[in-house]
């Protein structure tokens, strides 16, 4: 049919331009332009149907290539994407990279941190480690002392009667009276314990010698000067702080007279103001008229009280073996430890102690009309 009109054409005849008029408007009407050469294609010989065609020639953003146009498009974009894809490609890695580095770090921080955190807290451990373990020896050591002293009293109580030996000065003795040892020896151990006791009872006791007695005949009135004036008395002298309620005891000993001051026996509230007060003795001599004749002891028990005496007395004795007077020196005894010890400090101007003894009665009143001048 092409072949027959393009040979009309060339004959120029008016049927033939009309047919050339025909098949242009038929060709242009059913074919499609390549967008990459200019080229028009005819749709029947390509196959492309009718709905295509139509869509092809609607819709502008579509884009249509003609065979040759599709291979060589189709070989240049296949060369390229290598390209890119190596690039994004060595991108992912150097990121994986610098995330891998990141995470080093990060790890390496964190151990840091935590390796201190867990250092600190082992030394705390290790820490309360030692005090506990110090606690357990402790712990240990007394029971240790106290399964030994029981051991000793069950070695002296709890013989049989195979065990004793026979006691006397000489081989031809008559044995002694195994239950009667008994009973003396266990006496001595309630004794002992007793003893122990009653020191524990009077620890945080004082006695409290020459502070001026009120002469109200109210209890209470009397009570309250005596804790007033010990009050003041260690604020003024020591600067320790104390109130009424920190005196929890205040009693005086002995029966009422009116040629001598009874002792004061006080208790604390707290062993370290106890102590405390004790240390404060030994400045109330230079404290002024009105403390200077104030003497603080501990609270001894009566057997301690003899022992002290009986030191005392050895102490003086010694004294004047040396060819020396007693009244030149101070003796007193501390108690550190279970053993009693004298303390000699001499008196450097034996003439003002009696001095001070010949104004005891003036003074006295003095002090008591100064208390009841404060009150």
């Amino acid at each position: 049919m092409l072949k027959r009109n393009l040979m009309l054409i060339r004959t120029g005849s008016q049927s033939a331009r009309t047919v050339v008029y025909q098949l242009v408007e038929t060709y242009l009407h059913c074919s499609v332009n390549c967008d990459n050469i200019q080229a028009w294609k005819c749709t029947s010989c390509l196959g492309v149907s009718d709905e295509l065609y139509q869509e092809l020639m609607s819709n502008n953003d579509l884009k249509w290539y003609c065979r040759g146009c599709s291979i060589n498009t189709s070989s240049g974009n296949s060369a390229s994407q290598p390209t890119n894809l190596d690039k994004v490609l060595e991108r992912m890695n150097q990121l994986v990279e610098l995330f891998s580095k990141w995470e080093m770090q990060l790890v390496d921080v964190v151990r840091k941190e935590v390796g201190v955190q867990i250092e600190s807290e082992f030394q705390n451990l290790k820490v309360i480690t030692n005090q506990i373990e110090d606690r357990i020896a402790q712990c240990e050591a007394k029971i240790a002392l106290r399964i030994e002293a029981d051991h000793n009293r069950e070695d002296i109580c709890g013989l049989n009667d195979e065990d004793w030996p026979r006691l006397g000065c000489s081989h031809t003795s008559n044995p002694v009276d195994q239950g009667k040892v008994r009973e003396i020896i266990q006496e001595a151990v309630n004794q002992q314990q007793e003893e122990e006791k009653e020191v524990e009872a009077r620890r945080n006791n004082l006695v409290l010698y020459n502070i001026p007695e009120n002469q109200s005949e109210k209890r209470d009135e009397r009570l309250k000067a005596d804790k007033d004036f010990i009050v003041t008395m260690c604020d003024d002298v020591a600067g320790i702080r104390i109130t009424d309620s920190d005196i929890l005891k205040c009693v005086r000993l002995g029966a009422y007279s009116d040629d001598k001051v009874r002792p004061l026996l006080i208790t604390m509230s707290a062993e370290d103001t106890r102590d405390g007060m004790l240390k404060m003795g030994k400045d109330l001599g230079l404290s002024g008229r009105r403390y200077n004749r104030i003497g603080i002891a501990p609270d001894f028990t009566p057997k301690q009280r003899e022992e002290n005496r009986k030191l005392l007395e050895e102490a003086k004795a010694a004294i004047m073996a040396n060819g020396e007077s007693p009244e030149n020196y101070k003796l007193y005894v501390i108690r550190r430890s279970t053993q009693p010890e004298v303390i000699k400090r001499k008196r450097h101007k034996a003439a003002q102690r009696i001095q001070r003894q010949e104004l005891i009665p003036s003074q006295s009143a003095e002090d008591q009309s100064s208390q009841q001048t404060d009150n």
